[in-house]
């Protein structure tokens, strides 16, 4: 960068690398029970899926490492109406989505 006033020149190097961000997304597929998870991302990484039933108890626990893009497909046995997923990375990046 470079800026010139009527004092003079001043120059400076800048180094901009952004920050990978996580993008998590879960949907619901048509059929009774069945959800996708996507993730996608550049660099590699650990993320954590929670799935919690209608009554807010933990029915899943799993920590997976990404490199690159992930699909998922989950089918909940149990399912009753309503489901929760959290799906959050080592960054501390959290999302939650709602069924």
């Amino acid at each position: 960068i470079e800026l010139t006033d009527a004092s003079g020149t001043k120059s400076e190097k800048i180094n901009y690398q952004p920050t990978i961000t996580s993008n998590f997304h879960v949907s619901k597929l048509n059929n009774e029970g069945r959800f996708l998870l996507s993730v996608a991302k550049n660099a590699e990484e650990t993320i954590t899926v929670k799935i919690y039933d209608a009554h807010n108890n933990l029915v899943h626990n799993a920590t997976k490492k990404v490199s690159g893009d992930l699909a998922e497909l989950y089918s909940i046995k149990e399912y009753k109406g309503a489901c929760t997923f959290e799906v959050s990375d080592n960054a501390g990046t959290t999302r939650v989505f709602n069924f």
